[in-house]
């Protein structure tokens, strides 16, 4: 990482497809609405606690929010403004809240998704057939 504690001066990368972010001490995803041909955002291992600023990435497909702070199904609601993500990794986060299915079923292209490392995989009964049989993409 290099450091950054927040995102900023990508106003004139109009064209710009994938961002790498990862291990810094970003909290906060925004600037990003000037970059709408992003598909591919890497923001793992970062402080981040809730999902905002995703707003019009209609291109977004990739998504790596993996060792973040997120723990709830409202920090992770704003993925719905994103609906192209088919690839989702919330890995080792904090998320516990069973809801966060009623986020992820209403994405409808996800095809990998990453939930290992939170408190929720073991409160979600035959967890593996629930998150299938509820995300139908997967």
């Amino acid at each position: 990482g290099n450091g950054f504690d927040k995102i900023d001066g990508l106003s004139c990368l109009k064209e710009l497809r994938c961002l790498y972010l990862h291990q810094n001490c970003i909290k906060k995803i925004e600037n990003l609405e000037c970059c709408p041909k992003l598909s591919n955002l890497q923001f793992s291992n970062n402080q981040i606690k809730r999902l905002e600023g995703l707003s019009g990435l209609i291109r977004l497909s990739n998504l790596n929010l993996g060792n973040n702070q997120l723990t709830t199904a409202e920090d992770i609601r704003h993925l719905l403004a994103c609906p192209e993500i088919s690839v989702l990794d919330l890995q080792n986060n904090s998320l516990e809240d069973v809801a966060v299915l009623d986020v992820l079923e209403a994405l409808p292209c996800l095809a990998v998704l990453q939930l290992n490392g939170n408190p929720v995989v073991s409160k979600i009964q035959n967890y593996r057939r629930t998150v299938i049989g509820r995300c139908k993409s997967l």
